[in-house]
C-alpha cells in the first residue's frame, strides 16, 4: 500500500473496531515505555552489588539507561514518523504494526504524540526518582483510564472539549492514588503524612486542570509537565524545612 491507501484502511478499521476498542488499545501502547523505565529501576535494585565495585549505586545506573533509552526512543519514533509521511512504502511490518494500534486519526497527517509524551519526561531524570516514576505511571494509567472510563461510561461532555466529565475524575483519583502508591513502594524522603497527602492532593487536582482546560497543547504533553513539576516543586519545598 502507499501511504492514502493504508490511511483509508486504518480509518475503515478504526470505523469498523469502534472509538472504545480501538482507544484502548492504543492506550496499552503507552505501558511500553512505562515498563521500560520501571524495569530499568528493578534492574538497576538487581545489580547494584555488582555495580557499586564501580562506584555506580543503583540510582545512577536506572538513570542512565532509563535516560539513554528514553532518547533513543525518541529518534526511533521521530525517523519512523517522517518515514510515515513522506516514504511509506519504506516503513518495515513493526513500524506499520506500531502506529496500527498508537495513532489516532487526527495524527494520520502529523507527528504522532507519544514521542510528546517521552519528552516531556526529560527534566525529570533530573528529580528524585519517585518523582520520575510518579510521572511515568501518571502518563500511562491516569492518562489511559481518563480516555477509558470517558468513552465507556462518560456522559457529561466538558465544555469546549470532548472529554467526558467521569473520565476525568477517575484520572484525577488514579493520579493521587499514584502518588501514594508510590510512597508506599519507595517513600519520598523526609515527608510526615500531611505533607504527602497534600503532595498528591495538589498533583491530582493539577492532572485535573490540565484535562478540563487544555486545548492547544496536548495533555500527553502537558499532564506530566504539570504534575511533575507541582511534585518536584512541594517536595523541595517541604525537605528544605
Amino acid at each position: 500500500m502507499n501511504y492514502v491507501q493504508w490511511k483509508e484502511h486504518f480509518l475503515d478499521k478504526y470505523s469498523e473496531m469502534g472509538e472504545f476498542k480501538k482507544d484502548t488499545k492504543r492506550k496499552l501502547a503507552h505501558f511500553y515505555p512505562a515498563i521500560i523505565i520501571i524495569g530499568c529501576y528493578f534492574l538497576g535494585e538487581v545489580l547494584e552489588s555488582f555495580t557499586i565495585i564501580y562506584g555506580i549505586d543503583s540510582q545512577s545506573f536506572s538513570k542512565y539507561w532509563q535516560l539513554a533509552i528514553a532518547i533513543h526512543f525518541l529518534w526511533m519514533i521521530n525517523i519512523a514518523d517522517l518515514f510515515r509521511l513522506n516514504k511509506f512504502e519504506k516503513l518495515g511490518k513493526f513500524a506499520t504494526r506500531w502506529f496500527d494500534n498508537s495513532l489516532r486519526p487526527t495524527e494520520l497527517d502529523t507527528f504522532a504524540q507519544g514521542s510528546i509524551m517521552i519528552l516531556s519526561w526529560i527534566p525529570f531524570f533530573l528529580a528524585d526518582i519517585q518523582i520520575l516514576l510518579a510521572i511515568v505511571l501518571i502518563s500511562s494509567i491516569s492518562d489511559g483510564i481518563t480516555s477509558i472510563i470517558g468513552i465507556k461510561f462518560g456522559k457529561t461532555i466538558i465544555r469546549g472539549t470532548t472529554k467526558k466529565l467521569e473520565g476525568t475524575i477517575a484520572g484525577t483519583i488514579t493520579t493521587y492514588l499514584i502518588v501514594i502508591f508510590i510512597n508506599l513502594f519507595l517513600p519520598f524522603q523526609g515527608l510526615i503524612n500531611l505533607e504527602l497527602q497534600i503532595i498528591a492532593l495538589s498533583a491530582a487536582i493539577g492532572f485535573a486542570l490540565v484535562d478540563i482546560f487544555s486545548r492547544k497543547i496536548t495533555d500527553n504533553f502537558l499532564n506530566p509537565i504539570v504534575t511533575g513539576s507541582i511534585l518536584w516543586i512541594l517536595l523541595l519545598i517541604f525537605q528544605s524545612f
